[in-house]
């Protein structure tokens, strides 16, 4: 097809016909530099029939439905030159979390230089995530009710002894945002011991950390009355 030629951004919701939607990424994957891809169903056609795409920059996925991380590994493969990715308000599969544990190499050996994570709920699927996919920066959008786990959970993730030996240097900055929509459960001194902990694993590895909690606005209506 020559249009092909010109079209360098792709929206495919292929929760309608997989099948057709995966025909219409294969006429357009060699010369696309920007794929919106809503995988709307587990064990998606098109996640598995990836197509090459030599030319694929920047890729997002809003509300994925995913079984297991490595589902994105043919997104790697056949994308060398990706540079950014972002996933947002994952949605895991019932049947998911029993083979998170076995996923321990990472996705990509060509490291990300942005890698954007927004409302991961599930804090297994987060830290398999962060663990697998390598990044020069780091964004997280947190909405959970327990920050300080989400804290702790990252400190993990990011500074482990595994984690460090398989991306030495390479994270240079994390951005954390948290979300003041819910109603947190964790306490005040339990959220600084675990930022505290995470800042001075950062500082240890020179990665810049950046901090900012978002109040909405109905939360700042209801905390003045």
């Amino acid at each position: 097809m020559w249009a092909a030629t010109w079209i360098t951004s792709l929206v495919l919701a292929p929760s309608y016909d997989q099948g057709w939607s995966l025909q219409v990424f294969n006429a357009f994957s060699m010369h696309i530099t920007h794929l919106t891809l809503s995988v709307q169903e587990p064990s998606s056609v098109v996640l598995a029939g990836f197509p090459e795409c030599p030319q694929l920059r920047h890729i997002e996925l809003p509300s994925p439905v995913l079984g297991d991380i490595t589902e994105l590994l043919p997104v790697f493969t056949q994308s060398p030159n990706l540079q950014h990715l972002s996933i947002s308000r994952l949605k895991v599969d019932a049947t998911a979390l029993r083979s998170l544990k076995k996923t321990q190499l990472p996705l990509s050996h060509a490291p990300l230089d942005t890698f954007n994570l927004t409302y991961i709920k599930s804090a297994k699927f987060l830290r398999a995530l962060i663990s697998s996919i390598p990044t020069r920066t780091l964004r997280i959008l947190f909405e959970s009710e327990n920050h300080a786990s989400d804290l702790r959970n990252m400190t993990r993730a990011l500074f482990s002894e595994s984690a460090v030996r398989r991306n030495p240097g390479l994270l240079k900055t994390l951005y954390l945002e948290r979300s003041g929509r819910n109603f947190e459960r964790s306490t005040i001194e339990e959220r600084n011991i675990a930022m505290e902990t995470l800042r001075e694993h950062c500082i240890r590895s020179n990665v810049e950390l950046k901090y900012a909690f978002l109040v909405s606005l109905l939360f700042t209506l209801l905390a003045g009355r």
